[in-house]
């Protein structure tokens, strides 16, 4: 940290350990922990790999965009075709490091051959005394950005043991619903179910640490219960087979639904080989609850979903970084919402307005496709379900639909009429003025006494005359 920004680092702190006299300090280092550090570790790192990357090698460029764009915060992911192309990456990554003065290590991966290569005091802790070269060792579980990931299978797995608290709380539930860390939403309908649970107890009015009602408690246990049930969801880490083939297609699908409760939608990865085989993956999923002191009405909720959908897929291709995106899709079981979508000439209220305003801009109308609420997953987003629900439901795997060779039968565009008297379309009135015949009694009315009526007339008559005289 430079001389000039310590001053804003400051903080009292006792002189000796006698804890009497308080004096200043001033931190000269960046603080571990503190809300900016994470940004000023992306940075920091970010600008060593352009420093010091050689622009004439091309295994360093490699090294620094993967430095560049697959680090988050200290966490490194990339996935990668060889086993070649994987070490190369890592040597040149560690070099690039290395003249920063930044060590880079605790590496892991899916393949022994690849953990083999790199050196045993860069790789993580949990893998320097495995056995790489034994067919019965089996490679840990890791933390890949909070997610739980099993090297050894290459799926992502969920853990949680949630804290024993007799009686359950407001604060209890909120901590043990936190605790489910999802950011690509896996678990987003069961989540949402735990969510609705505390968004009620908050209705009630319930203090921290103020018991349940009875209704209230029984959910809650119910849904704490499944917790234990998590393991059982298991999710591929690769986005189609290892043995799929050349991919010669590829397609976002995105579904959006709401309910009187909530809101949510869901995106899936479809991929063709050179065979015409086909394969679905589910990406990512968000579900929301929708405000308590706030009445939306259903088609309001729906759009809102369907702006969800468009923000999630802008962020989806950003990060895929598809070298070729042949079609993209967003699905929708509300003709209301399509109706304002595709509608270009009625105005609509601000609510809806500047959410369509979002959607236009994220999309365009023939993208915008109607599908039956039985084949739209993100009715499952919006409504919630347990852990079996999921497990058993189209939720991964996508409508069955999606993997047919051909879906141009689906993919029609449907035209949806607004109704006439839609509560959100602005109507406009037109005024027309007539003349009206000449009275002097009418004109003498709008005076308030009689003397401005004497003036008025005395003026008009004075105008008459003059306009005599200059002609």
């Amino acid at each position: 940290m430079s001389q000039s920004e310590r001053d804003y680092r400051r903080f009292l702190w006792f002189e000796d350990d006698k804890f009497e006299k308080v004096v200043e300090y001033r931190m000269t280092v960046h603080l571990f922990g503190a809300t900016s550090s994470p940004g000023c570790a992306t940075y920091g790192l970010r600008h060593l790999a352009r420093k010091h990357h050689d622009v004439n090698d091309p295994l360093s460029i490699i090294a620094k965009d993967f430095i560049e764009k697959d680090f988050y915060v200290d966490d490194g992911l990339i996935s990668l075709d060889s086993t070649e192309d994987a070490v190369s990456i890592i040597e040149n990554a560690i070099d690039l490091c290395k003249s920063g003065n930044v060590r880079l290590h605790k590496f892991m991966s899916n393949n022994k051959d690849v953990l083999a290569a790199i050196p045993n005091s860069e790789k993580a802790e949990t893998i320097k005394d495995l056995d790489l070269q034994s067919c019965d060792s089996i490679l840990p579980a890791e933390r890949a950005l909070g997610v739980k990931w099993c090297a050894d299978s290459d799926t992502f797995q969920f853990s949680v043991k949630p804290k024993q608290k007799n009686p359950p709380s407001k604060r209890s539930v909120l901590s043990t619903v936190a605790s489910v860390f999802d950011p690509l939403g896996f678990l987003s309908p069961y989540i949402l179910c735990g969510k609705q649970i505390l968004q009620e107890i908050c209705k009630d009015g319930n203090d921290w640490d103020d018991p349940l009602d009875p209704v209230t408690e029984e959910k809650w246990l119910a849904w704490e219960a499944e917790l234990g049930s998590l393991d059982k969801v298991v999710i591929p880490r690769c986005l189609y087979p290892a043995d799929f083939g050349t991919v010669v297609r590829t397609e976002l699908h995105h579904f959006s639904d709401a309910s009187k409760l909530a809101y949510g939608q869901c995106s899936y990865l479809r991929t063709i080989n050179s065979d015409g085989k086909v394969h679905v993956c589910f990406l990512a999923s968000k579900s929301r609850v929708l405000p308590l002191n706030k009445s939306v009405t259903t088609p309001r909720a729906e759009l809102q979903a369907a702006v969800l959908s468009c923000k999630l897929a802008e962020n989806l291709k950003a990060d895929l970084r598809l070298e070729k995106l042949d079609q993209e899709v967003f699905w929708c079981d509300s003709t209301v919402v399509l109706g304002y979508i595709k509608n270009r000439q009625k105005r609509f209220h601000t609510y809806v307005s500047n959410r369509l305003q979002q959607i236009h801009d994220l999309s365009i109308d023939k993208q915008w496709i109607y599908v039956t609420s039985e084949t739209n997953p993100a009715d499952i987003a919006s409504r919630g379900t347990s852990i079996g629900g999921l497990t058993s439901s189209m939720w991964f795997d996508g409508p069955k639909f999606l993997w047919n060779a051909d879906i141009s039968d689906m993919l029609k565009p449907t035209h949806c009429e607004l109704p006439a008297d839609d509560p959100e379309v602005i109507t406009t009135s037109h005024a027309i003025q007539t003349e009206e015949k000449f009275s002097i009694n009418h004109r003498l009315e709008r005076f308030s006494t009689l003397k401005s009526a004497i003036q008025g007339v005395c003026f008009i008559q004075d105008n008459i005359l003059t306009k005599k005289n200059l002609t």
